[in-house]
Protein backbone atom coordinates (compact mmCIF):
# COMPACT_ATOMS: atom_id res chain seq x y z
CA UNK A 1 0.00 0.00 0.00
CA UNK A 2 1.28 3.44 -0.90
CA UNK A 3 1.67 6.20 1.66
CA UNK A 4 -0.33 9.39 1.23
CA UNK A 5 0.13 12.97 2.31
CA UNK A 6 -3.15 12.67 4.22
CA UNK A 7 -1.66 9.92 6.38
CA UNK A 8 1.41 12.05 7.05
CA UNK A 9 -0.72 15.06 7.97
CA UNK A 10 -2.86 12.90 10.27
CA UNK A 11 0.25 11.71 12.09
CA UNK A 12 1.45 15.31 12.51
CA UNK A 13 -1.94 16.44 13.83
CA UNK A 14 -1.87 13.75 16.53
CA UNK A 15 1.22 15.22 18.21
CA UNK A 16 1.10 18.83 17.01
CA UNK A 17 -2.52 19.78 16.35
CA UNK A 18 -1.67 23.47 15.86
CA UNK A 19 1.36 22.92 13.61
CA UNK A 20 1.53 24.96 10.42
CA UNK A 21 2.00 22.22 7.87
CA UNK A 22 2.14 24.59 4.88
CA UNK A 23 5.87 24.03 4.32
CA UNK A 24 5.40 20.26 4.58
CA UNK A 25 2.55 20.38 2.05
CA UNK A 26 4.61 22.54 -0.31
CA UNK A 27 7.58 20.18 0.01
CA UNK A 28 5.28 17.28 -0.86
CA UNK A 29 3.86 19.11 -3.88
CA UNK A 30 7.35 19.88 -5.15
CA UNK A 31 8.40 16.25 -4.69
CA UNK A 32 5.28 15.11 -6.49
CA UNK A 33 5.85 17.47 -9.41
CA UNK A 34 9.38 18.87 -9.14
CA UNK A 35 9.11 21.08 -12.26
CA UNK A 36 12.87 21.15 -12.81
CA UNK A 37 14.22 21.03 -16.37
CA UNK A 38 16.31 17.90 -15.86
CA UNK A 39 13.91 16.15 -13.53
CA UNK A 40 12.67 12.59 -13.65
CA UNK A 41 14.28 11.35 -16.86
CA UNK A 42 12.86 7.86 -16.29
CA UNK A 43 9.28 8.98 -15.72
CA UNK A 44 9.16 7.74 -12.14
CA UNK A 45 7.63 10.76 -10.39
CA UNK A 46 4.44 8.97 -9.40
CA UNK A 47 6.33 6.24 -7.57
CA UNK A 48 9.29 8.43 -6.72
CA UNK A 49 7.26 10.33 -4.14
CA UNK A 50 6.84 7.18 -2.06
CA UNK A 51 10.39 7.28 -0.70
CA UNK A 52 10.09 10.92 0.47
CA UNK A 53 6.71 10.16 2.05
CA UNK A 54 8.12 7.15 3.88
CA UNK A 55 11.02 9.22 5.24
CA UNK A 56 8.71 12.03 6.36
CA UNK A 57 6.28 9.56 7.93
CA UNK A 58 9.10 7.96 9.92
CA UNK A 59 10.21 11.41 11.11
CA UNK A 60 6.62 12.32 12.03
CA UNK A 61 6.34 9.16 14.09
CA UNK A 62 9.39 10.46 15.99
CA UNK A 63 7.48 13.75 16.49
CA UNK A 64 9.87 15.95 14.55
CA UNK A 65 9.17 19.62 13.77
CA UNK A 66 7.74 20.72 10.42
CA UNK A 67 11.09 21.89 9.02
CA UNK A 68 12.55 18.45 9.65
CA UNK A 69 9.54 16.85 7.98
CA UNK A 70 9.94 19.12 4.95
CA UNK A 71 13.60 18.12 4.72
CA UNK A 72 12.53 14.48 4.99
CA UNK A 73 10.40 14.99 1.91
CA UNK A 74 12.89 17.05 -0.05
CA UNK A 75 16.16 15.20 0.55
CA UNK A 76 15.18 11.90 -1.11
CA UNK A 77 14.01 13.80 -4.21
CA UNK A 78 17.38 15.57 -4.36
CA UNK A 79 19.21 12.30 -3.72
CA UNK A 80 17.23 10.63 -6.55
CA UNK A 81 18.16 13.47 -8.89
CA UNK A 82 14.53 14.54 -9.33
CA UNK A 83 14.90 17.90 -7.58
CA UNK A 84 17.67 20.47 -7.47
CA UNK A 85 19.01 22.32 -4.45
CA UNK A 86 18.57 25.52 -6.46
CA UNK A 87 14.80 24.91 -6.57
CA UNK A 88 14.74 24.31 -2.81
CA UNK A 89 16.73 27.48 -2.19
CA UNK A 90 14.38 29.46 -4.41
CA UNK A 91 11.23 28.06 -2.82
CA UNK A 92 12.14 27.61 0.85
CA UNK A 93 15.20 29.78 1.43
CA UNK A 94 18.73 29.16 2.63
CA UNK A 95 18.06 27.54 6.00
CA UNK A 96 16.00 24.69 4.63
CA UNK A 97 18.26 24.28 1.58
CA UNK A 98 21.24 24.00 3.92
CA UNK A 99 19.50 21.31 5.96
CA UNK A 100 18.72 19.36 2.80
CA UNK A 101 22.29 19.67 1.61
Amino acid sequence: MYATFGQLEETIRRYAPDADVASVREAFEICKDPDDEDVDPLGTAEFGVQRPLAVAQSLAELRMDVDTLAVGLLYPAVDDGRLSLARILETFGGDLAELVQ
